[in-house]
């Protein structure tokens, strides 16, 4: 009889403590299934370039508005490294919890997956995309005594003096790199193409005469003759610069982007929540303000829209990639 009880009990026991264990699986796990109470601790937010830098910026401006929306603390961490490959690896490594953002730069996510060299560990299948945040359109621009005054002028002299028109980048692949490529694609021509170091080294070469077109952005044209802005749309700052499109190029658009994305396999609920969150505030009017103090053009495209968005310009980086390789 004893023995029989004691059994009972020993039984009863072990049931109750298998019952309690899965109660806290499933209390940890409800902390995510739902959007309700989240976020119950700090989110991380990674910036994968160094502090002070126009993504970091923006990032930053963003986190404030958004602790007061989602009623939590935001911790921007910044994971400099590799042109922001670094940050990108560990954000997707992350547990998808919605507890790790990581900021993320278009086209440069595409041109980090692409190289071979880079033997990066995620794809772009491997986030689930927030918003995009903030555009910044590559600008074609000459010095105003060029000989080009249109880009069909310039369209014209790279199919007629292959190798001749000389340009630059602020490095392989990064935007101005690929909008180079896309200008060749649809002139069926060739730029003599240099690449230097970063943005400001390439804008020093043009101005002291060694490089004849530009392909910046607008904070460096002031005093240049814009040919076209490499946009759908003509930009609100720059109203009086024809994009290529209505210049008769569809398909000579470039834009470096900065959005946010979370690993892939975030619950739904707090996904959904997170998108809906980043875009209302991205969209207020406020924050809006002091992202144009900062000289942030802030363009918010969310969600499903935002993915579509990423997939697509994926898709031209691996065709211009391609170009980039075929050219040598």
């Amino acid at each position: 009889m004893t023995t029989a009880i004691s059994r009972r009990v020993v039984l009863a026991a072990g049931f109750g403590m298998a019952v309690a264990a899965a109660g806290c699986g499933t209390g940890r796990q409800d902390e995510t299934s739902t959007a309700d109470g989240y976020p119950r601790r700090p989110i991380t937010l990674i910036v994968p370039f160094s502090a002070g830098g126009g993504t970091d910026l923006g990032a930053r401006l963003l986190a404030a508005d958004l602790e007061k929306e989602l009623g939590g603390s935001i911790v921007v961490v910044n994971k400099d490294g590799a042109g922001s490959q670094t940050g990108l690896t560990e954000v997707a490594k992350a547990r998808p919890d919605g507890y790790t953002i990581g900021a993320v730069n278009l086209p440069a996510l595409d041109t980090i997956i692409l190289s071979p060299d880079r033997k990066a560990s995620f794809t772009i299948d491997s986030f689930d995309y927030l918003i995009n945040h903030v555009s910044e359109p590559i600008i074609i621009a000459v010095k105003p005594d060029s000989p080009y005054r249109s880009l069909a002028d310039l369209v014209a002299a790279v199919r007629a003096r292959p190798d001749q028109i000389r340009t630059g980048t602020s490095g392989a692949l990064t935007p101005e790199h690929l909008a180079q490529l896309q200008l060749e694609r649809a002139a069926s021509g060739r730029l003599r193409i240099a690449h230097f170091d970063g943005a400001a080294g390439s804008m020093a070469q043009f101005r002291g005469g060694r490089t004849d077109v530009a392909f910046t952005t607008p904070s460096f044209v002031e005093d240049l003759r814009a040919l076209a802005v490499l946009t759908a749309e003509r930009v609100q700052n720059l109203p009086d610069v024809p994009t290529a499109v209505e210049q008769g190029y569809a398909d000579l658009v470039m834009v470096s982007s900065r959005g946010f994305a979370v690993p892939k396999g975030v619950p739904e609920p707090v996904l959904t929540k997170l998108r809906e969150t980043f875009q209302r505030v991205a969209a207020s009017p406020e924050h809006q303000r002091k992202a144009a103090e900062a000289k942030l053009t802030v363009e918010v495209i969310a969600g499903a829209e935002y993915a579509d968005h990423v997939r697509r310009g994926h898709e031209e980086a691996a065709a211009l990639v391609e170009l980039a390789r075929k050219r040598g």
